[in-house]
């Protein structure tokens, strides 16, 4: 039984019994979690000081690019952060500005200043990069595979996703 699961029966079965085994979780009440079960190991771990004021639009997407995808010269922004990890194939990007840089978020879990426009910063499997609300990014998939990543985004609900920058 998943986690989703023994909390939607939970609920359920309190809704059944009229609430009588139901009551808000309080604070003092959480225990913190230093090991789950099946957790492989961390993607990323950042703070986060550009997160768009409410309401935002959580998205986790798999993209899939294909060699020749993007243009190096084609810079963008975004309308919030965007966090992204490499699962396949090779990446190169070029990003950040000295006012803005991003992170390059490593295969370990760890994170540093990602090298600004115009470095470019060629991202393998387990790696990717932060990318801060409004800052240029642009990235090119040179093959011979397609690239596979996992892309984090929070950008204001209502928003545009991207920008020519």
């Amino acid at each position: 039984m998943t986690r989703r699961t023994a909390v939607r029966r939970g609920a359920f079965a309190s809704a059944l019994l009229g609430g009588w085994a139901f009551r808000p979780a309080a604070a003092q009440d959480a225990s913190p979690i230093t090991d789950v079960p099946g957790v492989a190991g961390t993607l990323f771990d950042l703070p986060m000081a550009d997160i768009p004021p409410a309401p935002v639009q959580v998205t986790l997407d798999r993209v899939v690019s294909q060699p020749g995808d993007g243009d190096l010269e084609d810079y963008f922004t975004l309308p919030g952060p965007l966090a992204f990890i490499v699962e396949s194939g090779v990446e190169i990007c070029r990003c950040g500005v000295e006012e803005s840089p991003c992170l390059l978020l490593h295969a370990d879990g760890t994170n540093e200043p990602a090298p600004v426009i115009p470095a470019e910063i060629r991202l393998g499997p387990g790696e990717g990069l932060y990318i801060p609300a409004n800052t240029p990014d642009s990235f090119y998939i040179p093959g011979p595979d397609p690239v596979s990543e996992i892309d984090l985004s929070m950008f204001p609900a209502e928003a545009p996703t991207a920008t020519p920058a």
